[in-house]
Order: structure tokens, then C-alpha cells, then sequence
């Protein structure tokens, strides 16, 4: 820990210092003035968006970890150089005694809550994320290992490949494992991405919320009212909310990143645009290139929330600058040429002519008869546009082809984030809250918009294009289609997040005592942390503890101890283990699965032999014996095991079913009662020969280790 500390010091601030040099830098570029806490901040999006620009031929071309590592270290010493010439600033930046407090405030807040952390609260997610990581640190080829099963591919899913923020992680970690014998470091690399990912991204946070505050007025009351709704929606976020999700694994998370820290900034850049201020056409190309460095599904935001600019501009009858639309538009096409070209060379070529053209474009431009056309045109274009969604959602239902979501299941969810008081199944105390705040929101804005049309037009205007056009469940279909089904639930914080809802909200609080203001936004932010505190207190009566320098379950890092002890006494080179806990691969990325838990288990006329295999251990992990897929090839379970080539299995400890009720025979569970079904006979028979076929499993097997979910064995294979 405390070698782990002696690193970790230093960079926290050496990265406020180049954080603020470098923002300071980008923004002195554009002429635009913030308070240096703002600074700070942009300073880092601004690092993330550089890092992605330079990673994209490395990430296309698929090249070797090294050159990662090489370009690393060539924007570091640009960093460092940038930081040697801007030495005079270490003055400014860390006489501040609010920097010094707010770095002071994340400390205390990240460490107490890694302390307490409940140890169950690992998300399938983290089983991808940091295995992916860890694997393009030491790689010849990015992105050729199956991050989640370590199985060799030629490259992954497209979706994954083009976030260069991940790759930044990768750097990070190869320098980890430069420094790890030189500094006798004991830790893993768990340790590095929740140290020196998480933390700093928290603590940009932390500086962004405490620059906005001072950036958007001057008045307590207003103050306090954003820090309330950061806050607020910083914990109930209306995606799997709670601080561990938005904030703590954000730090290698882009989509907790992208919408509890980017999201906000990204709407007050958006609205300082249209109401004028032109200079910030580039703070969102910056931020839109590190939006796409953190998740895919910001690419088909961005495309909505360019549109929606467009359709303001046009409703308010404003001329739109093809210039600006063209710079902010640049990162989503330069993005979409590496997403939907199959071919590394073809992409990285595309990419070059774009730039090239781009370059040309600004260098060269002025308004000429195409744009002036353009101009006259393009409102029939978007009005055209806007019905299409619900158009072809319409045409899908009546062609009757497959959609990835249901609409019930969309209202359902949309309606559990927005009041769960009344829509959620289950009811927990931190729901009176959130509907609470909700319905006073809305009401908000239906009164803003009513009573007060001409303040927050824009707002207005971008909320209602956004909730008519794509929020529409009508439009579920096509979206779902062409844009994934997760986008419709990551559409909802571009309108409910703390800077829209300020901007709404500010309007009435400016009216009314500031006292009653105060005390209120005081009394919203206390419910909102003792909330999230009375959870965290469950959780961790519930589960206990995670280590504090790990972030992992004691209980794994014993196991994975046993694992490695046992694999080294059994002089066994590699370990392929059929098991769907992923997070096994956590702790330990050498570690190779057979499937995980998005296997399909019901096969079928073009399943081989080999699926059939796999579908009969994935369903043994769980303790049910599917006879069938072994009868299909007259196999036995030696046969299973050559077959699929494992060396490792997992099998629950506990029977899935609880109660009397239980009718399917399951070998982890007690022989089925007499409970009034007409086939008690034929289900005991059944639940014999399972058992039978099970007891003959484990003559194969030597038990490694056992938690309180499963049993690893390892497979003694017959001569």
C-alpha cells in the first residue's frame, strides 16, 4: 500500500498541473476565458480526446502494444515539456486553497467509499472492460483476444475496437509492468485501473461540478441548486443508478463516464453554442472525439444531438454555419469510417482522404452557391426527416422483422427511471425520492414552457425534439434497429441531467427567497447522500467488505491464490476453464473460458458436436444434467471433456430452486417430492440417472477450491 501511495501521490499532482497547463493551452487557442477549475478539466477531456486521435491508426491497423506504449510516451514528454514551460503556473495552481480542498474532499469520499465497497457489486461489464485492458497492455495484435473468454479471434466486435480511452489504460498498465519488478510492486492491475482510471476521473469531476457552479453565476442560491442536482443525479443517474456505477467505475466505464461526467458539460457547450457563442464549436469537437474514445453508443447520441442543434437553428429561423456543424461533425465521421468499413486498410486510407479534405475545407473556405442552396433547402430536408423514425418503426411492425426491444419493456423502463414509486416491482425507500424530484421537475418544465417561453427557448426546443422524435414509442423499432436498443435508455440523460434541469429549474428559484433556496437544495443533496449511504450500509451487511487495495472479494483473492499454487505444483501451461463467471478472468486474464454467459443453450439443427458439448457444461455449471446432448453423439462425459479440450470447470454449490414448488430435477438439489404432480414418478427416474451421470462426473474431477458460489475442480483425464 504504501508503494502503491509513494506512485500514486506524484501523478495525482503532476496530472492537476497538466491538466491545467493543457487546458489553459486549448483554451487560450480559442479564446475563451474559464475559471482554472473548469480549466483543469478541459484539460483533461482535452488529453483524452489527443490520446484517441493519435491511438487510431494503432487501433485500426490492429499494430502491437509497443506502439501504444511508444506514442504514450511521446504525448507524455509533449505533456511534461509543455508543463517544463509552463513551470511559473505550479504557483497559481497550487496556491489555491480550493484545489488543494477539493482534492482533500476526493480523497476522503473515494477511499472511504473503496473501503466500504460492497464486495458483490462486480458487474458483468468489469468481466470485459478489464480484461481488455489488461490484454492489449502486452499484445502483438490489438484487439485479437475475446476480452470476456480469452479465445484468439481476428479482431473483435466493431463496436469495441475504435475507444481509444481503453487503450489508454493499456498504456497505463504497460508502464505498471515496466515499473512492477523495479519498485517490488505486489499489487495487480486491478489495482492500477481503479487508482489511477477511477480516481482521477472522479476528482474531474469533483473540479467540473465546483468550475460550472462558478461559471454559470455568482448567486448562492443558484450555486447550491446545481450542486444539488449534480448530486442527485450524479447517484440516480437514470442507468443502473448508484454511486459505484456513475462514479467509481466510471473511471474505466465509458458509459457511466460518458453520461455522469460528460453529459452535463457537454449540454452547457451545446447551449453557450446556440445561444451565439460560436468559439465553442470547438470545445465540442473536443469533446465529442472524447465521447467516442469512451463508448460507441455516443456515436449515435451525437448524431441525435446534431440533428436536434440543426432543427433549433432552423425552427428559430437562424442561419446555420456549414463551417461549424462541419468541425463538430468531423469526430462522428472520421469514427464511422473505422465502424462501418470491414477492412483495416480501407479504413485507415478513408480516414487519411477525410482529414485531408477537412484540412483543405478549412483552409479554403467561404461561402459559395452550394451553401447558400444549402441553406435554403436544408429545413425541408429536416422537416422531411423528422417523422421517418416512427415511419419506419410503423413499416417494420407491418413487414413484421425482428426488433431487438419490446415496446412494453421500453415504457416500462422509461417509466421505472422516472417515478419507480409507482412503476417498479419491488419497492425500496430511495424511490419516493427520485419520483419526488422527477415529477417536480417535469412540472417544471411543462410550467417553463407554458409560462415562460421566451427564457430557455433553446432548452425547451432541445428537449422537446429529443423526447418527440427519438424518446417517441413509436420510434422504438427503427432506433432499436439501426441504432442498438441500449441507446433508447442513454438518450434519456441528455435531457435529464443536472445542467438541462438547472437551466429549467433556475428560472422559478430566482424568484423566490434565497433562503428557502438554500435550505431546500441543502435538504435535497443530505436525502440524496443518506439515500445512497443506507444502501451502502445494506450491501455491506449483506456481503461484507471488499479488500481496500484490490477492490476485489477476499474470499477471490484466496482463490485465485490456490488457483495459481495449484497450477504451479501441477506444472499446467494453460488454463481453459468451462465456467459463465466471467469475473474469474478479473483477478487473472491468463485464465481462458470455454463460453460465458451469453451462450446460447438450446441448440439446434446447425449446432455441431462441439456446441452441443458446450451447452451440456453450461448448463452443469449449474447442476442441471442435459442427457440429450450427450445421447445425440453417444458420447460420455471423457468424450465432453476431450472434445472441448478443458482442463477446468466450475459447478454451483447451492440448489437454484427454493421452496416446496420445485419440479425440475436438478442434482444439487434434493430428490423431487410429492407435491400433486402426475409425472412424480417420472421426474424421480429422471433425477436417479442425472445423478448417476453426475457421481461418474466426478470420478473425473479434483476439487481446487470452493466458494460460496461454486466449486472449481480440475479435470483428471483418463490415459
Amino acid at each position: 500500500m504504501i508503494r502503491l501511495l509513494l506512485l500514486f501521490i506524484p501523478y495525482i499532482f503532476f496530472l492537476i498541473f497538466t491538466c491545467y497547463n493543457f487546458g489553459e493551452l486549448i483554451l487560450s487557442k480559442i479564446n475563451i476565458k474559464f475559471n482554472k477549475y473548469l480549466q483543469i478539466a478541459i484539460g483533461f477531456i482535452s488529453i483524452i480526446a489527443l490520446f484517441q486521435l493519435v491511438f487510431y491508426p494503432v487501433m485500426v491497423l490492429q499494430l502491437g502494444s509497443i506502439f501504444l506504449t511508444i506514442i504514450g510516451i511521446i504525448v507524455l514528454a509533449f505533456l511534461i515539456g509543455l508543463d517544463i514551460k509552463k513551470i511559473k503556473n505550479i504557483k497559481t495552481v497550487f496556491k489555491d486553497k480550493w484545489i488543494f480542498l477539493l482534492l482533500f474532499l476526493t480523497v476522503i469520499v473515494f477511499f472511504i467509499y473503496m473501503r466500504a465497497m460492497p464486495n458483490d457489486y462486480w458487474f458483468y461489464d468489469d468481466s470485459f472492460y478489464l480484461p481488455l485492458m489488461s490484454v492489449n497492455s502486452n499484445t502483438d495484435k490489438l484487439f485479437s483476444i475475446e476480452p470476456r473468454i480469452g479465445a484468439e479471434t481476428s479482431k473483435i466486435t466493431s463496436i469495441y475496437m475504435y475507444q481509444g480511452y481503453y487503450m489508454v489504460g493499456s498504456f497505463i498498465i504497460s508502464i505498471f509492468n515496466l515499473l512492477k519488478n523495479l519498485f517490488i510492486l505486489k499489487f495487480n492491475y486491478v489495482t492500477i485501473v481503479m487508482y489511477y482510471m477511477s480516481f482521477p476521473t472522479f476528482l474531474i469531476l469533483i473540479f467540473m461540478i465546483f468550475g460550472l457552479q462558478k461559471q454559470l453565476s455568482n448567486k448562492i442560491e443558484n450555486k447550491m441548486l446545481l450542486i444539488a442536482l449534480y448530486i442527485f443525479y450524479i447517484i440516480f443517474l437514470p442507468i443502473d443508478s448508484n454511486l459505484q456505477n456513475n462514479v467509481m467505475m466510471a473511471g474505466y466505464s465509458g458509459v457511466f463516464s460518458s453520461l455522469s461526467l460528460y453529459y452535463p458539460l457537454l449540454m452547457y457547450f451545446i447551449f453557450s453554442y446556440l445561444k451565439g457563442e460560436k468559439k465553442y464549436v470547438y470545445l465540442l469537437f473536443i469533446l465529442f472525439t472524447t465521447l467516442l474514445s469512451y463508448a460507441s453508443f455516443n456515436l449515435f447520441n451525437i448524431l441525435i444531438i446534431l440533428f436536434s442543434m440543426i432543427f433549433i437553428k432552423i425552427y428559430k429561423k437562424e442561419n446555420i454555419n456549414i463551417r461549424d456543424f462541419i468541425i463538430m461533425a468531423y469526430p462522428v465521421i472520421l469514427y464511422m469510417a473505422s465502424f462501418f468499413i470491414n477492412n483495416n486498410i480501407a479504413i485507415i486510407i478513408v480516414q487519411i482522404v477525410l482529414t485531408i479534405l477537412f484540412i483543405l475545407y478549412l483552409k479554403f473556405y467561404k461561402n459559395s452557391k452550394v451553401e447558400e442552396k444549402f441553406q435554403k433547402y436544408i429545413k425541408y430536408i429536416i422537416y422531411a426527416l423528422l417523422p421517418l423514425p416512427i415511419i419506419f418503426s410503423v413499416l417494420f411492425i407491418i413487414l413484421k422483422l425482428s426488433v431487438p426491444v419490446d415496446t412494453v419493456e421500453y415504457i416500462k423502463n422509461i417509466l421505472g427511471d422516472l417515478i419507480p414509486l409507482f412503476s417498479a416491482e419491488n419497492f425500496h425507500y430511495s424511490q419516493i425520492l427520485i419520483t419526488f424530484v422527477n415529477l417536480v421537475i417535469i412540472a417544471f418544465i411543462i410550467f417553463n414552457y407554458h409560462f415562460r417561453k421566451k427564457e430557455n427557448k433553446n432548452v425547451l426546443l432541445f428537449i422537446f425534439i429529443i423526447s418527440l422524435i427519438f424518446l417517441n414509442p413509436l420510434s422504438i423499432s427503427f432506433i432499436s434497429k439501426t441504432m442498438t436498443k441500449e441507446t433508447f435508455m442513454r438518450m434519456v440523460p441528455l435531457i435529464m441531467n443536472p445542467i438541462v434541469i438547472y437551466y429549467i429549474v433556475s428560472v422559478f428559484i430566482n424568484k423566490i427567497d434565497k433562503r428557502i433556496v438554500v435550505v431546500g437544495c441543502l435538504l435535497l443533496s443530505l436525502l440524496t447522500v443518506a439515500v445512497e449511504l443506507r444502501e451502502l450500509e445494506y450491501w455491506v451487511q449483506r456481503t461484507g467488505k471488499t479488500n481496500k487495495l484490490f477492490r476485489m472479494r477476499e474470499r477471490d483473492l484466496v482463490a485465485s491464490s490456490k488457483l495459481d499454487t495449484f497450477v504451479a505444483n501441477n506444472n499446467i501451461d494453460e488454463i481453459l476453464l468451462a465456467s459463465d463467471h466471467s469475473d474469474l478472468r478479473i483477478i487473472n486474464p491468463d485464465v481462458k473460458l470455454l463460453y460465458d454467459r451469453t451462450l446460447v443453450v438450446e441448440p439446434n439443427r446447425e449446432f455441431t458436436k462441439i456446441a452441443y458439448y458446450n451447452s451440456f457444461l453450461y448448463n452443469l455449471n449449474k447442476g442441471e444434467i442435459r442427457q440429450e446432448y450427450l445421447e445425440r453423439y453417444n458420447g460420455d462425459i471423457e468424450d465432453v471433456f476431450n472434445t472441448v479440450g478443458i482442463n477446468f470447470i466450475t459447478i454451483e454449490v447451492n440448489c437454484p430452486y427454493k421452496g416446496a414448488g420445485d419440479i425440475t430435477p436438478n442434482v444439487l438439489c434434493p430428490s423431487p417430492k410429492d407435491i400433486g404432480q402426475d409425472n412424480l414418478d417420472d421426474m424421480k427416474k429422471e433425477y436417479k440417472e442425472d445423478k448417476k451421470i453426475y457421481n461418474e462426473l466426478l470420478t473425473h474431477l479434483k476439487l481446487v477450491y470452493e466458494t460460496e458460489r461454486y466449486r472449481l475442480y480440475y479435470i483428471e483425464k483418463g490415459e
